[in-house]
């Protein structure tokens, strides 16, 4: 299982760093955690594209993990170029409402051709698990951020990995983590910068910690934490080794 991490940043436009997106590659899949603006973009930068993909997990419904959808299904529809085999699609149950109002606004033009995706639509606030691939499992947990946000956990031949999506100090994401190779938490603002729904360094290395996970890759970085200290809070919590996410960087899980 390898983890590329196309966006580190957050929805506050920074040169620096795209909007938080990870590339998970298990399973002979290409999967896509969120899909926020200028994600589509950062894959053909990175030597892929939208066609490539073969799963999108969205952890929440806020435009930066959700914006480049429509763009993608936009590109999707286009004979020559676009795509013509079947993406799964991983999302709350809140996701519909937010499609039938993106049609009404943008008609046809972001309504995939039959076929193209297969809708897996779930119940926000429990722990459900996802068939998507042999020798993948893949579960979902509610966090601590909006009512329908979920963290998902990726298992592949003994190894585990598990992205918090956007999310506070959440008992369930704990749950979720226990014991993963590499658990990616959101960790927005520098210490004593905390806000509520987001997490902050030492938060996140104490959750870590609490998980029993193995290593700790903080991300989904606002501006404000350029120039602080990040590392050592984390590690102030967390005993295993603590990776600070910067656009492009690989990590094999």
């Amino acid at each position: 299982m390898e983890l590329l991490v196309l966006g580190s940043g957050s929805g506050v436009p920074w040169c620096q760093r795209a909007a938080c997106s990870l590339l998970v590659e298990a399973a002979g899949l290409k999967i896509l955690l969120d899909l926020g603006p200028g994600i589509l973009r950062r894959l053909v930068e990175e030597g892929l594209d939208f066609q490539d993909l073969d799963a999108i997990l969205l952890s929440h419904l806020h435009p930066d993990h959700t914006a480049d959808l429509w763009p993608f299904f936009f590109a999707s529809r286009w004979p020559g170029f676009g795509r013509d085999r079947k993406i799964v699609l991983a999302a709350s149950t809140g996701l519909k409402r937010l499609y039938q109002g993106l049609l009404q606004g943008y008609g046809r033009w972001v309504e995939p051709r039959e076929g193209l995706v297969d809708w897996r639509l779930l119940e926000p606030g429990r722990f459900q698990e996802l068939n998507i691939a042999e020798g993948l499992g893949l579960k979902a947990g509610p966090v601590s951020h909006t009512p329908d946000s979920l963290a998902f956990r990726l298992e592949e031949g003994g190894r585990s990995l598990v992205y918090s999506g956007d999310t506070d100090w959440s008992d369930d994401l704990i749950r979720l983590s226990q014991e993963a190779d590499l658990l990616v938490l959101e960790s927005a603002l520098p210490e004593g910068g905390k806000v509520e729904g987001h997490l902050t360094p030492g938060l996140a290395g104490r959750l870590a910690a609490l998980a029993g996970a193995k290593r700790l890759l903080l991300t989904h970085f606002y501006p404000e934490t350029e120039g602080q200290n990040l590392l050592d809070p984390a590690l102030s919590e967390f005993g295993g080794e603590v990776i600070l996410a910067r656009d492009g960087l690989r990590i094999g899980v």
